[in-house]
C-alpha cells in the first residue's frame, strides 16, 4: 500500500477589516487558530509510467460528515473536466477539479483516495452535547471526540471550514501527484483561491484562503483578473503578523450562523448608492483599520506585560499610567473601528452586530477584567463574537463569564454562549508524511 500524507489547513477568526477588506488596497488583519482543515490521501493504484493516463478517479469520504463520493475525470486538453454527475459539496468539487489541473503531470495515479476530517471547533457541537445529555460547556467541548460526527444541522462557527476544506484538498493533490505544497505554497494559494471562488460562484476577497495556507497575516487581495488570468501574477499583499505572544485570543459559539455573501452584498450596494463617490463612514474605518494594522505591525514581536492589566476591566487601564500606553492605544483603535463598523450595519442594514451581541460584547468588555477588545469576527452576524484577553487569567475569566451570561431580552440563558478551545497559531498549511 502506498504511503499517506495529510495537509493540514488554518481557520482564521478576521479581527479587522471586514468588509473594507472586499476593496483591493483595504488591508486586513486574519489570525489564524490552531483549529485545522485535513485531508489525508494517497495514490491506490500506480499506472506504468510509460503510458500518459487520460482518466482519473477521485474517491472522497469523510466519516466525520457521514459521506463517501466518487468523482471521475477526464483529461480535456490542458485541463480535467468531470466524467460523471457531481452531487457532492460544490468546495469538494471545485478543490478537486483545480487541483488536479494544476498539479498533475504526464502520468497520474488510477485512483486517489481522500479523506477528509476537520477539527471540531470549525462546527458546532452543541447538537452532540445535548445528545448526550450534557451541558455545552468549554470543559466539555474539549473531551467531544476528536473530528466528532456532525450531529443534526451544520452549524458553522465562521472559522473559514469552505476556505479551509478547499486549501487542504488542494495541497494534498498537490502532494499526492508529486509536487511538494510547501515548497510550491504560492501555487497552491492561486489554485486554492481559484476553486474556491469556482465553488462560490463570486469572486471573495481571498483572506480566508491565504490564512488558510499562509497563516496569521496582514492581507490585502489579488485583483479580481488573477482570478481569470491562469497565469497572471498575484497581485495581493501578505505579510506574517501575530498577536504579542501573552494575548489570548477567544471565540465564542453562538449557534447561528450568518449567510456572509449575502451581508456583504447589503453593505456593498449601500456603499454604491450614496450620492457621494464614497460614504464617510467607510473612509473613517478604512483609517481605523490601517491604525490598527500599524500598531499590531509594532508589537507583533513582543509587548513587555504590564502588572494590573489582567485585574482591571480594560476602561479602568489609564489608572496604571504611561506603563499601559501601548495597551490602551490598541483598545482604543479596535474599539474605534468596532463603533464605525456598526454604524455602517445600521445604515446599510445588514446585521453585522446585532443588539445581543452587542449587549454581550458591552458586558464582557465592562466586567471581565483584562480584556481588551471584542467584537464580531470577519462580515459580523450572530454566529460568534471574540474576544483579545492580555493573559491566561483574563481568558479563564472571560469563558467562565460567557458560559454564566444570561440576557432575558434575547432569551439568552446560560450555557448559550460558549468559549471554542483554540488558540491562534502561527501557521497556515501543514503537511506530514506517514
Amino acid at each position: 500500500m502506498s504511503k499517506s500524507v495529510v495537509v493540514s489547513a488554518a481557520g482564521k477568526v478576521l479581527i479587522c477589516g471586514g468588509y473594507l477588506i472586499v476593496e483591493k488596497g483595504n488591508p486586513g488583519v486574519s489570525i489564524a487558530v490552531d483549529c485545522k482543515f485535513n485531508c489525508r490521501g494517497r495514490a491506490k493504484e500506480v499506472p506504468n509510467t510509460t503510458n500518459v493516463t487520460t482518466d482519473i478517479t477521485v474517491l472522497v469520504k469523510s466519516l466525520q460528515f457521514g459521506s463517501t463520493q466518487e468523482i471521475k475525470l477526464k483529461k480535456d486538453g490542458d485541463q480535467w473536466e468531470f466524467s460523471n454527475e457531481q452531487s457532492i459539496s460544490n468546495f469538494i468539487a471545485a478543490a478537486v477539479k483545480y487541483g488536479i489541473t494544476e498539479a498533475a503531470g504526464m502520468t497520474v495515479p488510477d485512483v486517489i483516495e481522500l479523506e477528509l476530517f476537520a477539527d471540531n471547533s470549525f462546527y458546532s457541537q452543541a447538537n452532540y452535547l445535548k445528545s448526550q445529555g450534557q451541558e455545552v460547556t468549554y470543559n466539555n467541548l474539549v473531551n467531544v471526540p476528536a473530528s466528532n460526527k456532525i450531529v443534526g444541522d451544520l452549524g458553522k462557527t465562521g472559522l473559514g471550514s469552505s476556505a479551509g476544506l478547499t486549501a487542504s484538498i488542494v495541497g494534498c493533490l498537490f502532494e499526492v501527484l508529486g509536487k511538494s505544497a510547501l515548497e510550491n505554497k504560492s501555487d497552491v494559494h492561486a489554485c486554492a483561491q481559484r476553486a474556491h471562488c469556482a465553488a462560490q460562484s463570486k469572486i471573495g476577497s481571498g483572506f480566508d484562503v491565504a490564512t488558510a495556507v499562509y497563516g496569521s497575516c496582514v492581507y490585502s487581495r489579488f485583483s479580481p483578473s488573477c482570478i481569470n488570468e491562469k497565469n497572471s501574477e498575484w497581485d495581493h499583499e501578505i505579510s506574517p503578523i501575530l498577536l504579542p505572544g501573552h494575548f489570548r485570543l477567544l471565540l465564542a459559539d453562538i449557534n447561528k450562523g450568518s449567510s456572509t455573501p449575502g451581508m456583504v452584498s447589503t453593505v456593498m450596494k449601500w456603499k454604491k448608492s450614496g450620492d457621494n463617490e464614497t460614504r464617510p463612514e467607510w473612509e473613517s474605518l478604512k483609517a481605523a483599520n490601517k491604525d490598527i494594522v500599524s500598531i499590531l505591525s509594532t508589537v507583533s514581536g513582543g509587548l513587555r506585560e504590564v502588572d494590573g492589566l489582567s485585574e482591571l476591566p480594560s476602561n479602568q487601564w489609564e489608572s496604571l499610567g504611561e506603563s499601559a500606553a501601548i495597551y490602551i492605544k490598541l483598545r482604543d483603535a479596535l474599539a474605534k473601528a468596532r463603533v464605525l463598523l456598526r454604524k455602517m450595519g445600521e445604515l446599510s442594514g445588514a446585521a453585522i452586530e446585532p443588539q445581543q451581541q452587542t449587549e454581550l460584547i458591552d458586558a464582557t468588555l465592562k466586567s471581565v477584567p483584562g480584556v481588551l477588545a471584542a467584537g464580531c469576527p470577519g462580515a459580523g452576524g450572530f454566529d460568534a463574537i471574540f474576544a483579545i484577553c492580555v493573559s491566561d487569567t483574563s481568558r479563564d475569566a472571560t469563558i467562565t463569564f460567557w458560559e454564566n451570561y444570561s440576557n432575558n431580552n434575547f432569551g439568552v440563558t446560560p450555557k448559550s454562549v460558549c468559549a471554542l478551545p483554540l488558540s491562534q497559531s502561527a501557521t497556515g498549511m501543514e503537511v506530514i508524511w506517514s
